[in-house]
């Protein structure tokens, strides 16, 4: 309740400063009397020449883990359940599947660095919560294609 309090009373305060700076007589901000030159060479006013040929070097890095699910041979429990209820025989054991089950684990961008198709991502987006390598790494490029991606090495000694 006091934390709530004391941010109101911040947001009032700025409030009040911001009303009494502005209706304040004689409050000018001087300005640089000629404009500057965009077409000036010397002077950075857009990114948009930099990123444009660098563009196609970023891509998007998604990464999963693979978990194997075995499911037993019984049946449904809500099935199981219906039959008990009613009486009625149950049916034979059926036996166990396998199935695999891609849990989603990470997400982020990557840049590539080589002509060869390297790609430089950091770890927390090829790793899974424990810390391990994930197990399917997928890379999208600019173009919109999916491409499947092998980890080649990775740093993961960091302080934590």
């Amino acid at each position: 309740m006091r934390v709530g309090f004391q941010s109101i009373k911040c947001i009032v305060a700025f409030l009040f400063i911001s009303v009494s700076a502005s209706q304040a007589k004689g409050f000018d901000l001087p300005l640089d009397s000629p404009p500057m030159d965009r077409d000036d060479p010397k002077y950075l006013t857009s990114y948009a020449p930099v990123i444009k040929p660098a563009k196609e070097a970023v891509v998007s890095v998604h990464s999963a883990r693979i978990l194997k699910v075995i499911r037993s041979g019984g049946m449904d429990p809500r099935e199981e359940l219906m039959r008990r209820y009613f009486g009625l025989p149950l049916p034979r054991q059926k036996a166990p599947t396998f199935e695999e089950r891609r849990v989603p684990q990470g997400i982020g961008s990557g840049v590539v660095i080589s002509a060869e198709g390297y790609i430089l991502t950091n770890n927390h987006v090829i790793s899974t919560e424990d810390g391990a390598a994930a197990d399917e790494i997928l890379v999208e490029l600019n173009d919109g294609r999916e491409l499947s991606a092998q980890l080649v090495g990775r740093w993961s000694s960091y302080p934590n």
